[in-house]
């Protein structure tokens, strides 16, 4: 990543403008970038595990509301299912996230989907009042094809 406009461009392609942009830098860097020194920054490991646990959060509440002929036990596969790092890679690259992300000389310019998804949502997450990350992150699930193919109210 070069500079502000990279950081501008990230923001336009995932559809939010950064407050504080140190959330986003600090998202976009990747441990492996951290650890080699190249920066005094902070990786974002701290971030994707709150990140991980309000994404968590916000797919069972819609999946609660959105999917209430489904018991217990499939409810919870299905909240797997989005937030396991497959598809939160397959999210963060339809995003281009990989583009921008800050990754250390062992990844050669290649990204692993486990950097991609570490960037989706910490950054957001830190940056947003609860209820706009909530309704931001609802619009989003609203658009993603069910794993099972199932949509919201459907018998199962």
């Amino acid at each position: 990543m070069s500079g502000q406009t990279d950081l501008k461009l990230c923001q336009e392609k995932i559809g939010y403008h950064f407050r504080k942009i140190k959330y986003l830098t600090i998202a976009l860097t990747h441990s492996s970038y951290a650890n080699e020194g190249k920066k005094e920054d902070p990786c974002n490991e701290r971030q994707e595990f709150l990140g991980d646990a309000v994404l968590s959060i916000i797919v069972s509440d819609y999946l609660f509301r959105h999917y209430s002929h489904l018991p217990e036990g499939e409810l919870t596969k299905l909240r797997a299912a989005l937030v396991c790092e497959k598809a939160l890679c397959r999210y963060a690259l339809s995003l281009g996230l990989g583009d921008f992300l800050l990754l250390g000389n062992r990844f050669s310019g290649a990204i692993s989907g486990q950097c991609a998804a570490s960037a989706f949502p910490g950054g957001k997450r830190r940056n947003r009042r609860k209820g706009r990350t909530k309704r931001r992150s609802r619009d989003r699930l609203s658009s993603v094809r069910h794993p099972r193919g199932m949509s919201p109210g459907a018998a199962s």
